[in-house]
C-alpha cells in the first residue's frame, strides 16, 4: 500500500468528518478505493499492539489486582485477544453500518460509509492509544485520564461526522448508528476476552 495514498485518504476522511469543503474529491470513492480502504487495518494494527503492550506494562507496575484478569495472562495471550477483538469489532461494525445504510435506502452511500469508517479507524486508534502509552511510560495518571477523555470525545466526534456525511444521515439515524457501534464494541470485547481467558486457563491447567 502506497503511504502517500493512505495519507491522502486519511486527510480526505478528516475533511469528511468535519464537513470541510472538497472532501468528496479528496477520497478515492471507486470500487477499488473501497477495497483498498481495508488496508487501514495494516496501519491501525501497530497502534493496537502498542496499546496492548502499554496496558500490560501498567498492569505489571500496579501492585493491586487488575480489574481485567486477562492482563495477568502472558503478553502473547493479551496481544492475541486484543487483536482478535479489534478485527472482529471492525468487521462487525462495517457490516452493521452497511446493513443499516442499505435498510435506510442509502445504497448509493455504502462506498462512502465503508471508506470513511475504515480510514477513520486509523485516526481513532492513534488517539485512543496515546493515553495508555503516556500512563505506561510516565505513570502520570492525571494526564492519562485527561488524554483519555479527549481521545474518547475525539473518536465519538470523528465517527459521528463520518456517519453524518458519508451516509447523508439524519441526526436520529446517526444517533442509532453510534449506539449500535458502541454495543458491538462492548459485546465483542466481552466475548473475545472471555474466550481468551477460558482458553488460556484450559491450556495452562
Amino acid at each position: 500500500m502506497d503511504l502517500d495514498y493512505a495519507a491522502r485518504q486519511i486527510a480526505g476522511v478528516w475533511k469528511m468528518a468535519w464537513n470541510r469543503p472538497g472532501w468528496t474529491d479528496a477520497l478515492d470513492r471507486s470500487v477499488d478505493g473501497v477495497f483498498r480502504s481495508f488496508w487501514a487495518v495494516v496501519y491501525a494494527a501497530p497502534l493496537v499492539v502498542a496499546g496492548a503492550v502499554s496496558l500490560r506494562r501498567v498492569a505489571d507496575r500496579t501492585p493491586s489486582p487488575s480489574a481485567d484478569p486477562l492482563l495477568e495472562a502472558p503478553l502473547s495471550v493479551v496481544l492475541g485477544a486484543q487483536m482478535a477483538s479489534y478485527l472482529i469489532d471492525w468487521a462487525a461494525s462495517v457490516a452493521a453500518l452497511v446493513f443499516a445504510v442499505q435498510a435506510a435506502g442509502g445504497r448509493r452511500r455504502v462506498a462512502d460509509v465503508i471508506i470513511g469508517f475504515n480510514w477513520a479507524q486509523v485516526m481513532a486508534s492513534a488517539a485512543q492509544v496515546a493515553p495508555m502509552v503516556v500512563l505506561a511510560f510516565t505513570g502520570a495518571r492525571a494526564l492519562a485520564s485527561l488524554l483519555l477523555i479527549v481521545a474518547v470525545a475525539f473518536a465519538v466526534a470523528l465517527h459521528w461526522g463520518v456517519i453524518r456525511r458519508a451516509a447523508a444521515a439524519s441526526v436520529p439515524f446517526a444517533v442509532g448508528a453510534m449506539a449500535l457501534l458502541i454495543l458491538i464494541t462492548l459485546v465483542v470485547s466481552g466475548l473475545v476476552n472471555g474466550a481468551a481467558l477460558a482458553l488460556y486457563a484450559l491450556v495452562s491447567s
